[in-house]
């Protein structure tokens, strides 16, 4: 039968769509095929780019770090400074795209991706406040007819989460955190596929994190060990049509360690060393389960958030294209490592390393950053090389600065 030209021309477009979001969603969350159990994509990957130039420089293993201001959404129990506001924005000085945020993936889509995510902090004795915007800006689309390639109509492809985070200190040495996450995404509105029109979908998704260390000073250094754990976006399945399951939330699981060693010797009043190194370990949280459908027909639907939380830790079979295979804990654990050189207070040199199975995504990747650091402003920079060559992710950096005025400056600027 044939298709009717209008109705060809909105599939057409869709499939087009698809081929970007798909690719996107496939860097973003795993590179496989859909699996008996785990979820292989979930829904607003976007949620999971860790767009913070510092904490990339470490391949993002600062889910036991104190004062990161990545914490508001990778541990909300972290981030603040005491007696601080905190003003971050990310900068592109690539040229291409927007002038702030990040070029997204600048080897295979030019300037066509952008992300976004200014932050605003304040810090006080027991307790910090934090807002942060984050905007994916996915690039407009247009609609055609496969046989005709002028355009009719055209659509902007954009998902954002405003997000509200509280850190409070229940001890010196150990706090806990909580953020809410109002997300929004659109990515086709008004199109229609199968004959369901598609719509923006919205949801709220809750972080929750806890954070602990211990300073002890031993002869001529000051070591301090430290324990982080958080688990973020926890939230229903998002749907885009009336005739679908949803994808899930990409809800993930982080738990890490760090050692700061800080020589206690100064030189011009300031620290000569700090050497701090972190460790950590994350896992999405996401799995399906039969489900059979008004005609009769078994399909897989996705757990809510509480089941998932409970059924992600056996093994899934894995479908890669050729065989089937079974895909253990131990390989669904992505790894971070990260390790930062600071020099007199100013100058700061950061290493790291991310690592996948390559049935979980199979993303390897060493970072590399520096910061400079001032009383009113910081200056961060990383950089992404990726194991294989041509990889979507390889040299993707992140430019970002950090305004920050102490409260006593603004009690003497009043008084």
């Amino acid at each position: 039968m044939k298709i009717p030209e209008q109705q060809e021309s909105i599939m057409f477009t869709f499939r087009k769509q698809s081929i970007l979001l798909c690719l996107i969603l496939g860097i973003m969350c795993f590179f496989q095929s859909q699996s008996q159990a785990q979820v292989a994509i979930t829904a607003v990957p976007f949620l999971q780019i860790n767009n913070d130039a510092r904490s990339m420089g470490m391949a993002g293993a600062n889910v036991a770090m104190r004062g990161a201001r990545s914490g508001i959404h990778l541990n909300p129990a972290a981030f603040g400074k005491p007696g601080k506001i905190e003003f971050t924005s990310q900068l592109n000085l690539s040229g291409n795209g927007d002038l702030f945020g990040t070029q997204w993936l600048p080897k295979y889509w030019s300037s066509n991706l952008n992300i976004y995510s200014p932050q605003f902090i304040v810090g006080f004795n027991n307790y910090s406040i934090a807002y942060q915007y984050t905007h994916f800006d996915l690039g407009k689309h247009y609609n055609a007819n496969p046989t005709n390639p002028e355009p009719k109509d055209s659509f902007q492809s954009y998902e954002n989460a405003h997000t509200l985070s509280a850190a409070y200190h229940l001890s010196p040495y150990v706090s806990v955190g909580m953020g809410l996450n109002f997300i929004r995404s659109s990515l086709g509105s008004g199109t229609v596929v199968s004959s369901y029109k598609v719509k923006d979908a919205t949801r709220i998704s809750l972080d929750l994190g806890v954070y602990a260390d211990y300073p002890m000073q031993h002869n001529f250094f000051q070591l301090t060990p430290s324990f982080g754990w958080s688990i973020t976006d926890i939230g229903r399945p998002v749907k885009y049509t009336a005739n679908v399951n949803g994808d899930p939330m990409p809800i993930i699981m982080r738990g890490g360690i760090g050692l700061d060693i800080a020589v206690m010797e100064k030189k011009y009043g300031l620290e000569v060393l700090q050497v701090s190194g972190y460790l950590s370990l994350d896992k999405i949280m996401a799995r399906s389960e039969p489900h059979i459908t008004q005609n009769g027909d078994t399909t897989r639907k996705a757990m809510g958030p509480i089941e998932a939380l409970f059924n992600s830790w056996d093994s899934y079979s894995l479908y890669t294209g050729s065989e089937t295979v079974s895909v253990p804990l131990k390989d669904q654990l992505r790894r971070h490592s990260g390790l930062e050189i600071t020099l007199l207070e100013y100058v700061s040199l950061r290493f790291g390393r991310y690592w996948e199975h390559e049935h979980n995504g199979n993303r390897k990747y060493n970072t590399y950053g520096f910061g400079i650091n001032l009383k009113y402003l910081s200056i961060d920079y990383s950089k992404i090389n990726t194991d294989v060559r041509y990889h979507a992710l390889d040299q993707t950096s992140f430019f970002q600065f950090t305004a920050k005025v102490p409260f006593d400056d603004i009690e003497h600027w009043f008084n």
